[in-house]
């Protein structure tokens, strides 16, 4: 039947419309449920990165270059000690005034010299008791700058108390070996010296907790 250009369809057309209306509704139940899972999922996300980023602020802090600076320098000095007590060892049981005078001769200078005649002078008193205290001396002071230099790279701070000692208690040695003969090594020394236990004390003053008080933050009314 028709009216007006309209068609009417029967019972069967009815309930196949019916079946798409209701796969239509399903379909779009479960799109927006998918939707609510994805925004539930990046929420969490969200809030779970929100919280990471709060702890690793409250709890992480920057690495402090010039302590990875000064323990550089430590580890350097240790090494190079360790070295030294090695050639220490190396020269037991050897004439080192032989040695000195071979090495003058290869190097081409007049052994007659008075330099070269002084450190002959000097090492005739060397015996192997010495080199053996001298080497055993020598990698104390290596295991201290080790310990300095380890322990600054890890930022604890018995390493910045101890490091700060330690240059301390040396400088006063530099003092006295400058004043008895100025070179530009040892000026050098007692310059980089000063500079690390200027540094130390004022990062350890700034360190300590209370020096610099923080204004308190207002409390929330709820």
């Amino acid at each position: 039947m028709r009216v007006k250009g309209t068609e009417f369809a029967g019972p069967g057309s009815f309930s196949g419309i019916i079946r798409a209306n209701r796969a239509t509704s399903i379909n779009v139940i479960g799109f927006r449920h998918e939707i609510g899972i994805s925004l539930a999922q990046y929420s969490h996300a969200r809030n779970l990165g929100s919280r990471v980023e709060a702890q690793v602020a409250k709890t992480g802090k920057r690495r402090n270059r010039w302590l990875e600076l000064i323990a550089v320098y430590k580890l350097l000095q240790a090494f190079l000690l360790v070295s030294v007590g090695f050639g220490a060892l190396r020269l037991v049981g050897k004439d080192v005034g032989d040695l000195l005078t071979n090495l003058a001769q290869e190097l081409h200078y007049h052994t007659e010299g008075r330099l070269i005649n002084f450190l002959l002078d000097q090492a005739s008193l060397v015996d192997d008791r010495m080199l053996r205290r001298i080497s055993i001396f020598v990698f104390c002071y290596a295991a201290v700058g080790l310990a300095e230099g380890i322990g600054l790279i890890l930022e604890k701070v018995w390493a910045e108390y101890f490091t700060a000692f330690v240059t301390a208690s040396f400088l006063p040695i530099e003092i006295i070996e400058i004043f008895h003969r100025i070179t530009w090594f040892r000026v050098g020394l007692f310059v980089a010296n000063l500079a690390v236990l200027v540094y130390l004390m004022a990062h350890l003053l700034r360190s300590r907790p209370g020096m610099y008080p923080t204004p308190e933050e207002p409390e929330s009314s709820e």
